[in-house]
């Protein structure tokens, strides 16, 4: 477990007790980049931090963590459709572009 997870855990679990991004920086001497780099990386552990506008929170509350996952799923989807978007900008013979397999 890391420090950062054991803080959320310990520290904010439930919506009620998030934090701010920015405190979590003040907290761990870092900048937003790398608070959303540790939380991606647990969430990609399956470690249940969530979010919401009073920021991040650790949670055992399934439709909090169900809000998370369905708010991530539409990020997802918008990075998509402009990644589409992009890709039907450039010329049909282009070269120098080869799109990722998925």
């Amino acid at each position: 477990m890391t420090t950062f997870e054991k803080y959320m855990k310990n520290e904010h679990t439930g919506r009620e007790n998030a934090i701010k991004s920015r405190a979590l920086e003040g907290i761990f001497h870092c900048k937003g980049k790398e608070i959303r780099h540790m939380v991606n990386e647990l969430r990609c552990l399956g470690v249940p931090i969530c979010s919401c506008n009073q920021g991040y929170y650790y949670s055992t509350n399934a439709s909090d963590i169900r809000d998370t996952i369905n708010h991530l799923a539409g990020r997802a989807n918008k990075i998509i459709a402009a990644q589409d978007g992009l890709e039907k900008s450039l010329p049909r013979d282009s070269k120098s572009y080869e799109k990722p397999i998925n």
